[in-house]
């Protein structure tokens, strides 16, 4: 619940929320990246880049919403709304240029043998999951 007001789904409340998901999927995805070069996992790897770009994504995402939340001025009469659409772009041009990393990537690895570790590579797996779904209830209770 926001400390400004009694409603939970309030911009302050969105804006903590948004914060906590940084932190987590950040460290989330260091530990993934982690895993998934000690376990030699391209799936890991790549879902620990999934998280980067999550991360990449909720900042940008929180950039836009301050300054969407502007009221209109002289310079930008009808308000600031239109920041949303470029973030969308930008975080689209991000989306392709990781999914091109991992497309490579996985093609790389499918032309050269090498060997997996499955135990680091299933504990980081069910890591992501429970603090996934943590942090989906988490964001239900907040309503973001």
């Amino acid at each position: 619940m926001c400390v400004k007001c009694v409603y939970p789904t309030c911009a302050a409340g969105g804006r903590r929320a948004i914060l906590i998901g940084i932190i987590v999927k950040t460290f989330l995805a260091i530990i993934q990246i982690t895993l998934g070069i000690l376990s030699g996992s391209v799936a890991i790897i790549a879902d620990s880049i999934h998280k980067f770009v999550d991360v990449i994504h909720a900042i940008a995402v929180y950039i836009a919403l301050r300054f969407a939340s502007r009221p209109p001025d002289s310079k930008y009469r009808y308000g600031y709304g239109n920041v949303e659409t470029l973030t969308a772009l930008v975080i689209s041009v991000i989306v392709l240029a990781a999914g091109g990393f991992i497309i490579i990537n996985g093609v790389e690895r499918l032309t050269e043998h090498s060997e997996v570790t499955y135990w680091w590579g299933i504990f980081g797996v069910v890591l992501a999951g429970v603090v996934n779904v943590v942090l989906s209830k988490y964001y239900n209770t907040v309503g973001t």
